[in-house]
């Protein structure tokens, strides 16, 4: 499926628009984080785990599959619209962005109390403070 699909698909997902900066992520970027983890894996991860992150199409479409009823239930309440963009390796959790701002802030999506975490200001915050290349080898 290619990137333009994938954004027709967010489309469809009661979105009218979406930002630029997203636009343009799935576009041109997500390709170059084929390979990261969060810089500071979270706190229950083995010390040597990575926790790595998935920028992928498929992951993305299975977050929005799997968690529609949180994703709009919280877009309502907190005045939003989350959008997953990454899932995290082993965890049901995921990181989603409000396309409702230009900046596209991300939000931790936390299953178990059912509610979004801001984590950064902007997409492009989170890609440079929160998140590095991984190591396959570890």
């Amino acid at each position: 499926m290619s990137m333009l699909n994938h954004l027709q698909t967010m489309k469809l997902y009661e979105i009218d628009s979406l930002p630029e900066r997203i636009e343009n992520f799935h576009l041109s970027e997500v390709n170059n984080y084929d390979e990261y983890i969060l810089e500071e894996p979270p706190y229950f991860f083995p010390e040597e785990q990575q926790a790595w992150i998935d920028f992928s199409i498929k992951e993305v479409k299975y977050l929005v599959n799997a968690h529609k009823d949180m994703i709009i239930s919280e877009s309502k309440k907190d005045n939003k619209k989350y959008m997953p963009i990454a899932g995290i390796q082993d965890l049901i959790d995921f990181f989603a962005i409000d396309v409702s701002d230009d900046k596209c802030p991300v939000y931790f999506g936390d299953i178990e109390d059912g509610e979004f975490i801001k984590q950064s200001s902007s997409l492009d915050d989170f890609l440079k403070n929160y998140i590095i290349k991984g190591d396959p080898e570890i």
